[in-house]
């Protein structure tokens, strides 16, 4: 990842760029065309996309990720998602505190509702990952997307009884798009559970 990022300072002058260096968004500055080999890299993804400065995460729990997203991201986060368990909700608005967060506790698709068509540059849908539930995230969410932003998600893996392969590559066919995914993903006992994603036309 680091070959792909030049990094400017305060006074605009060039300076190496390290992989696990700690730096402000607005300091990164694309110099190739990047790939995304794990999801730990899609904020730094998503924002050679930027252009509504507005991006939305179903299914955030602990709010962990969309933290790291914010890290290579430069604009706004909406969060959604249920939020049953209160302690896990208290943790998220703990760790989502700031102006870059909006947190939406309610059902992804009355939330997607909200919103207007086209209005956010991407999508990460990562909530409940039965088929039918992943089916409707990826509905809802999709048309809220820009012509150009990234519609993306977790988990595209055959693991247990989750459903999100068969609903991304059932949408992905109908709608003509070929589905990328991330290869590189830390496993987790012993599984690796890629990120999957496609460019809206």
């Amino acid at each position: 990842m680091g070959q792909q990022y030049v990094i400017y300072d305060a006074n605009n002058q060039r300076e190496p760029y390290y992989e696990n260096g700690s730096y402000d968004c607005a300091t990164v500055r694309w110099v190739a065309d990047p790939r995304m080999t794990s999801r730990a890299e899609f904020g730094w993804f998503v924002h050679r996309f930027y252009q509504q400065g507005t991006g939305v995460e179903v299914g955030t729990q602990h709010g962990v990720f969309a933290k790291q997203i914010a890290e290579g991201w430069c604009g706004n986060i909406y969060c959604v998602d249920l939020w049953p368990d209160e302690t896990i909700f208290e943790v998220a608005q703990v760790v989502l505190a700031g102006p870059k967060f909006r947190l939406f506790r309610e059902d992804s698709v009355k939330a997607a509702e909200q919103f207007m068509d086209g209005g956010f540059d991407w999508v990460y849908i990562d909530a409940d990952h039965h088929y039918e539930n992943v089916k409707r995230d990826i509905e809802a969410w999709y048309p809220k997307v820009r012509a150009g932003g990234i519609v993306a998600g977790h988990d595209y893996v055959d693991y247990l009884d989750m459903g999100v392969i068969r609903a991304v590559n059932e949408f992905a066919a109908e709608h003509g798009y070929e589905v990328g995914l991330t290869t590189e993903d830390p496993p987790w006992q012993g599984v690796q559970f890629p990120t999957w994603w496609f460019q809206k036309l």
